[in-house]
């Protein structure tokens, strides 16, 4: 403990005080009261506040929420603290973090008349000790990294070494990859061709539809061409009709997201396609619910993903089979969605090509007759409409796919 010797109490306590100003370190006097008696100067800076506004205060001011109360704890019932952490109350109430040493103060053979109190500002320590520890967080993510990349730089090695015969293998998938960029390449070349080809045939078609039409009109339904004239317009509708949607579905454009009935969608998309699955003695059996919801999407992405599955399924019928559209509401964990269904009656997949469908040029295909981008691209797509893609086939017993996607309506 501090000892103040007996006899002239108040010079003796002015001589201490004059001490505890010219130490350098914060001190402050507490006594029993619970009241600061002295401050020194560097205190004063700790807390920022003058001395003649904590003088007299209570102990309360110079800490948050209740925190003096280990502070008297640990004095009344050791007389003494060593390195007691808390928080001080700065000026505006910000936290100071200080280290608190002290004892009481005594008179020979007396009762303790006050605590004397040095306090160690933290803050500078606190944050070398943040710094400390986000550079050893640092350092084990480097290490950790290190050790990572040095064991795939081990399994890597190891697997060019396993044999003579995978990397051959390697160089002929890095060969069909390349064959496959190169047919990407040639379909968007295409793509653009079918757009010209589709804006140069819809003049003439025009010319033949509104010929057609007016000969209709002057000529009467008893006559031999009447039928014929009949059906002459009604090709070249449907002819307009298919050529003006691939007009829109060549067309590039950046995707707009608007509200979406997936029936009209699968309606358009089928304008392109059907007629080739027809041609490949494929069925189609439309199944479409009425009561839809809405989805936001862009239609034109869409359409892309519903002719790459049609596409699919009529390569996995070679001799003619059927392909079921349906759609209908599903709901999941509260949310709402509109799915599409594509079934087809093909040869069907195996585990192990369900599980890889959907991987960037992967295909079954003979070389030069697929790329392997169509379902990778379908599944961006309907990823970029939060939806969700889904496969389901058997050897032998055809594909299923699914495709769902959020309602823009989620209310109960």
């Amino acid at each position: 403990p501090v000892v103040i010797e007996a006899g002239a109490p108040v010079k003796n306590r002015s001589r201490a005080g004059s001490v505890i100003r010219c130490i350098p370190c914060p001190i402050a006097v507490i006594d029993l009261d619970g009241r600061i008696s002295e401050v020194n100067g560097a205190f004063s800076d700790l807390v920022s506040r003058s001395g003649e506004e904590l003088i007299g205060s209570t102990v309360e001011r110079l800490f948050e929420h209740g925190a003096e109360a280990r502070l008297v704890h640990r004095l009344n019932s050791d007389l003494h603290v060593k390195d007691l952490r808390l928080n001080c109350t700065g000026q505006g109430g910000r936290a100071v973090p200080v280290s608190i040493s002290g004892s009481a103060m005594t008179r020979p053979l007396e009762e303790t008349q006050a605590f004397v109190l040095v306090f160690e500002d933290l803050r500078e320590k606190s944050r070398l000790e943040a710094e400390l520890e986000k550079t050893r967080n640092e350092l084990k993510r480097r290490v950790r990294y290190i050790e990572d990349f040095r064991d795939g730089v081990y399994r890597m090695l190891k697997d060019i070494d396993s044999s003579e015969k995978e990397i051959e293998t390697l160089c002929m998938e890095l060969k069909d990859t390349h064959n496959q960029l190169i047919q990407s390449s040639k379909l968007t070349a295409l793509g653009e061709l079918a757009a010209g080809l589709a804006h140069e045939l819809n003049q003439p078609l025009t010319v033949i539809k509104g010929l057609s039409k007016n000969i209709l009109k002057t000529t009467y339904e008893d006559s031999a061409h009447y039928e014929k004239l009949k059906l002459i317009v009604e090709a070249s509708g449907r002819m307009e009709q298919i050529i003006n949607h691939l007009r829109v579905f060549s067309r590039y454009e950046e995707p707009v997201f608007k509200p979406l009935d997936l029936n009209t969608v699968i309606k358009d998309a089928f304008i392109i396609i059907k007629e080739i699955l027809h041609n490949h003695a494929i069925k189609t059996v439309f199944n479409l619910s009425r009561e839809l919801p809405a989805v936001l999407g862009n239609a034109n992405r869409l359409e892309q993903v519903i002719i790459n599955i049609a596409s699919n399924a009529k390569d996995a019928m070679l001799e003619g089979g059927r392909l079921e559209v349906s759609t209908r509401t599903v709901e999941a964990g509260g949310t709402k969605s509109a799915r599409m269904s594509f079934k087809d009656t093909g040869c069907g997949m195996g585990a192990d090509i369900v599980n890889r469908v959907f991987d960037p040029f992967f295909t079954t295909k003979e070389s030069g007759k697929g790329t392997g981008l169509g379902l990778s691209i379908s599944y961006g797509i309907v990823k970029d409409h939060n939806g969700e893609i889904t496969v389901e086939s058997e050897q032998g017993k055809g594909t299923v796919f699914h495709i769902t996607i959020p309602a823009m309506d989620q209310s109960p």
